[in-house]
């Protein structure tokens, strides 16, 4: 059975654009279409329709294209909406995207961008209804797990118990409380198999009435009537109610299990468990009590565990999956804000250049203080925003590599901080011992690897302090770089992580320091691309700082 195609709802007041959109790009396609020319109308429709996808114009007549998406997410609709408008309106869209908008069209509209839109919007949509019907199915998996691990701690314990007595008498009192404690039974015994005179005799019972013959004296003779038939049959047996009466244990009971022990496929005895109420056992009951019968079943019970684990990393597996074939999008995302977040700070940053190129004598030394601090936030957002850029165009693969003396890339990398080293109060020493060694490198990204090294090393250096950049020929055919600071140090258990992604080492130094933790994670990328490594030191004393260094591949001679 093919997936129903997905609903989608147009509301446009532009009769030829809607006639474009419904009528000859997306229902030919397949796709479940409604229509509204207003805003009022597209609420209503959202609302009866439940849509994947919504299209509207940010000009419709009354409630804006703006108003209708805020009125359909307080609906507590959460399709995807795409926005239209003609030239002019980019603000607007803009907006659009603040809200919640995943894509923008400008009219007049051209039907090949309307379905590549619709295409990656709907790519979404199934994207998250696939992760949400795989979470539901972890969920159940993992209930039928917990009830399956519940279950197994139960038997085990049982054969623990079992397994480690050496008194047969209490063995078999054992049995038959871990019977009636796994069946919730009001009473329950043994009855071994006498060899010689092949009738049933009692090892052991639990609740059993003193009217009961057998239970005066154990290891006598006892007939309930049903153990007969399991001894024949070899197959569990549940009975209960009328049929329970033709037997001798209805003077014991209204409802009874029993299930064979066996011992090399031959019945060498049965445990019964009974309940006076009417109460009936169920197919758990009975297979709990063949487990306690039969304890060596465990094996089996963990055979099934193990496949039903294993079923679980499948899945666990396929989610993984899922998510990889994830990053496309997120990937887009990223870009696509990225995009739109260059516009609006460029504008920012010129309007605090302006400020703080005007005449300052007229600001107070507050005010002063405020635009150097909203232009250095400015300057921290940026910087996040072209590593973000560069971690989703690239993910580190070099560009075209040129082959370069390794000191004139580390000479450059120095000029480029020196002015911000003095301004800091802070020494930068070089140490250059690699002359004439050449590398082939990505020239931009490898100067991405000196900038971040420094900056870092220069930014959690005290003043007065001193930032080392040292370049070597190590003469196993690569050049080591190595970017010593003499800052706080950092604590040796979280160098393993101190490139990955996101990671901060800690909330205190976030906050005195900034940084959204993508730089060396972007290093990481960058070196490890062109064939280099990279690694941090330090002894997390503060004062000694910390030592990051990376490799890089020497030319072939």
């Amino acid at each position: 059975m093919s997936p129903p195609k997905e609903k989608i709802l147009v509301v446009e007041d532009d009769y030829d654009a809607l006639d474009l959109m419904a009528k000859q790009a997306l229902a030919p396609m397949g796709y479940l279409v409604a229509t509204a020319t207003d805003g009022a109308a597209g609420i209503q429709r959202a609302i009866q329709l439940q849509p994947d996808l919504v299209i509207a114009s940010l000009q419709l007549p009354g409630l804006s294209g703006k108003d209708l998406m805020v009125a359909i997410r307080s609906q507590g609709l959460d399709a995807p909406v795409i926005v239209t408008a003609t030239h002019g309106m980019e603000a607007q869209a803009i907006a659009a995207f603040r809200l919640g908008a995943v894509d923008f069209l400008a009219k007049p509209l051209r039907e090949a961008e309307l379905v590549s839109a619709v295409d990656r919007a709907l790519a979404q949509v199934r994207l998250r209804r696939e992760r949400a019907q795989l979470a539901d199915s972890l969920g159940q998996a993992n209930k039928q797990l917990e009830r399956r691990v519940k279950e197994l701690t139960v038997l085990y314990g049982i054969g623990k118990a079992v397994t480690s007595s050496t008194d047969i008498q209490q063995l078999f009192g054992r049995l038959v409380e871990a019977a009636l404690f796994v069946t919730e039974a009001e009473l329950g015994y043994v009855l071994l198999v006498d060899e010689e005179s092949g009738k049933f005799v009692m090892r052991a019972s639990k609740n059993m009435p003193p009217s009961a013959s057998g239970t005066r004296l154990l290891g006598g003779s006892f007939d309930d009537g049903v153990s007969s038939l399991v001894l024949k049959s070899g197959e569990p047996l549940t009975i209960a109610g009328a049929a329970l009466g033709k037997f001798k244990i209805a003077n014991l009971a209204q409802a009874a299990a029993v299930v064979p022990m066996k011992a090399k496929e031959k019945v060498v005895g049965v445990i019964v468990v009974a309940n006076k109420s009417a109460r009936p056992f169920g197919d758990r009951d009975q297979a709990m009590l063949s487990a306690v019968a039969d304890y060596a079943s465990i094996a089996l019970v963990n055979a099934r565990l193990f496949h039903e684990l294993e079923a679980r990393a499948n899945s666990l597996q396929q989610a993984y999956d899922e998510i990889r074939a994830g990053e496309k999008v997120k990937t887009d995302i990223v870009q696509n804000v990225s995009h739109e977040l260059r516009t609006p700070l460029i504008h920012a940053r010129g309007y605090a250049d302006l400020l703080a190129q005007s005449d300052t004598s007229r600001f107070t030394p507050e005010q002063l203080e405020a635009v150097q601090t909203i232009t250095a936030k400015l300057d921290a957002i940026a910087r996040l925003i072209e590593n973000l850029t560069a971690l989703s165009d690239t993910g580190g693969r070099p560009e075209a590599p040129e082959t370069i003396p390794v000191t004139d890339l580390a000479r450059q990398a120095v000029s480029r901080f020196e002015l911000a080293a003095k301004s800091a109060g802070i020494a930068l020493v070089s140490q250059l011992r690699a002359d004439g060694a050449k590398v082939v490198v990505d020239v931009t990204g490898i100067a991405r690897v000196f900038d971040e090294y420094l900056s870092n090393a220069i930014k959690f250096s005290p003043q007065g302090g001193q930032v080392t950049l040292r370049v070597r020929d190590v003469g196993d055919g690569t050049v080591e770089v190595m970017v010593a600071d003499s800052g706080i140090g950092i604590p040796p258990d979280k160098l393993p992580r101190v490139f990955d992604r996101f990671y901060q080492v800690d909330s205190s130094t976030t906050r005195k320091f900034g940084g959204a933790g993508l730089g060396l994670s972007l290093v990481k990328q960058i070196v490890e691309a062109q064939g280099g490594k990279v690694w941090a030191e330090s002894e997390g004393v503060p004062g000694k700082g910390s030592r990051f260094y990376f490799t890089v591949l020497k030319a072939q001679d």
